[in-house]
């Protein structure tokens, strides 16, 4: 959505805002109306109004309130601090998934400023032991071993909890634990060897190829052997190197130039038969353009009408006779109402 589009909006803010009866589908579409219209003049308002949509019982819309929280804070640098606490504070929320959507989401506000906020990366640790959504614990795991070296202490015990239920956990968060042993062996191989030779045991028998084949990848760069060849010397530029935050977008980007309610902004792809949207005008066009001949058999006289009203025959008719339209609309009632007393009695 444009300056220019935004404008046009902001006004009318209050008028977007959710109700409870209204469908998933229009909720998401008025929380991206919010999101974009979010700037530094109402953005306290737009994050109060999210606070009581996190509490609603319908869990797609709650997940897209905390994405939407999550992208306010990317847009607007003023509020990060404060989106950021907010979602922290949800962690403590007795409902999974919306922990769950919350990491996530902190975990992307993290990697913009993660010098600064240690202590959220610590609270965020303590939570492996109860949070089970494996997108969620994968998520922790990315955490801690991406930024290990500010939790020292943590890290390793984090591993060490990881070994034991390694053969329980979701193929995505083995791979997370494979990726924290790894950047844990580097970094502080006195505390994790032992744990880290461990891992990889256990994930050489996986019934993944693909964890099987990461676990002899990561032996052969971070255990330098005979055979490893002369990758392992980069083994620390390939693990630790610094990765860019990520940008939290849309679910609905790119659709803006599709025509709203269209298959084909549905579809979020151009569908067959489809007409673009003209470009907005520079100018305002000449108001003549909106005068639309009406053709001349759809001309009809008033005295016309009313004659093709006058002779109009009636529903309930029976007479296909030259009596009029009155009488065969009374005798025709009559005899329906007759009809129904004779039953009513039988």
């Amino acid at each position: 959505m444009t300056i220019k589009r935004r404008g046009m909006f902001e006004p009318y803010l209050k008028s977007f805002y959710i109700r409870s009866t209204d469908p998933t589908q229009i909720k998401i579409l008025k929380l991206e109306v919010l999101t974009n219209l979010a700037n530094e003049t109402n953005i306290s308002t737009i994050l109060r109004e999210f606070q009581t949509y996190i509490k609603s019982m319908d869990k797609d819309f709650v997940a897209a309130t905390i994405q939407a929280i999550g992208r306010c804070a990317t847009n607007i640098g003023e509020v990060r601090d404060t989106c950021l606490n907010g979602l922290v504070q949800l962690l403590s929320n007795r409902d999974e998934l919306v922990v769950a959507e919350s990491v996530v989401v902190i975990k992307k506000l993290l990697q913009m400023q993660p010098e600064k906020h240690s202590d959220i990366i610590k609270h965020m640790a303590k939570l492996t032991d109860n949070i089970q959504v494996p997108m969620a614990r994968a998520s922790i795991l990315w955490l801690i071993g991406e930024y290990c070296e500010h939790v020292p202490k943590i890290a390793p015990d984090v591993l060490r909890k990881m070994a034991k239920s390694f053969t329980n956990e979701e193929d995505i968060v083995k791979l997370q634990i494979l990726n924290l042993a790894a950047k844990l062996y580097l970094t502080n191989s006195k505390q994790t060897k032992l744990l880290t030779q461990y891992v990889l045991n256990l994930a050489k028998y996986d019934q993944n190829y693909d964890i099987r084949d990461r676990a002899r990848f990561i032996r052969q760069l971070i255990v330098p052997t005979e055979k490893s060849g002369a990758l392992s010397k980069y083994a620390k530029k390939l693990f630790l190197a610094l990765k860019p935050a990520p940008v939290l977008e849309s679910p609905f980007k790119d659709r803006d130039h599709f025509q709203l309610g269209s298959l084909s902004h549905l579809l979020n792809a151009k569908a067959g038969g489809y007409q673009e949207l003209p470009d907005w005008p520079e100018t305002a066009p000449d108001p003549s353009v909106r005068n639309v001949e009406v053709p001349e058999w759809t001309k009809c006289s008033s005295r016309e009408k009313r004659k093709e009203k006058k002779v109009e025959k009636p529903f309930y008719s029976d007479s296909e006779g030259d009596s009029g339209p009155t009488e065969s609309a009374d005798s025709g009632n009559m005899e329906l109402w007759h009809h129904h007393i004779i039953f009513y009695h039988m």
